[in-house]
C-alpha cells in the first residue's frame, strides 16, 4: 500500500516525510493526496503509541499527541490554503473551536462529577474512554 505511487503527488513515504519535516511550516499549500498520506502516517504513530501506553500508562500518548499537534496544524492550514478555504474557515472558526472546547469542559465536569458521587457512594468511578 505505501509502495504504490498515489494518483497525484509524491510517493506516499515520500508525502509522509515531507508533512514532518514541514511540520512548523504554515505558509504554503499542500495537495490533497499528500496531506492525506501524512495523515495515514499520524494516525499510524498514535495507534503504535496507544499500544505501549497501554502496557506502561498515559503517559507515552499525551506525550505523542502533543508533539503531533504542531505539524497536524500546520498540514491542516497548509491544505486549507490549498483548498482555498482557509479565509472561511478564519472567519467562522473561532465560534464553532469556542463551542468545541465548551463542550468538552462540560464533559469532563459531568465526568469528574460522576467520578466523585462514585467515591462518595463507594461505588466504582465511571471509565474514561478515548476517542
Amino acid at each position: 500500500m505505501l509502495l504504490r505511487t498515489p494518483a497525484s503527488g509524491q510517493p506516499a513515504l515520500d508525502a509522509m516525510r515531507d508533512g514532518v519535516l514541514r511540520g512548523l511550516e504554515f505558509r504554503g499549500t499542500t495537495p490533497r493526496a499528500d496531506f492525506w498520506w501524512f495523515v495515514i502516517a499520524v494516525a499510524m504513530v498514535l495507534a503504535l503509541v496507544r499500544i505501549v501506553a497501554e502496557a506502561v500508562g498515559p503517559l507515552p500518548l499525551q506525550i505523542a499527541s502533543l508533539l503531533v499537534l504542531v505539524p497536524w496544524l500546520a498540514a491542516c492550514t497548509r491544505r486549507l490554503r490549498d483548498a482555498g478555504l482557509l479565509i472561511q474557515v478564519m472567519t467562522r472558526g473561532p465560534t464553532h473551536v469556542e463551542r468545541s472546547l465548551l463542550r468538552c469542559s462540560r464533559l469532563h465536569r459531568a465526568y469528574e462529577r460522576a467520578a466523585e458521587q462514585a467515591r462518595r457512594y463507594g461505588a466504582s468511578a465511571p471509565e474514561s474512554r478515548m476517542l
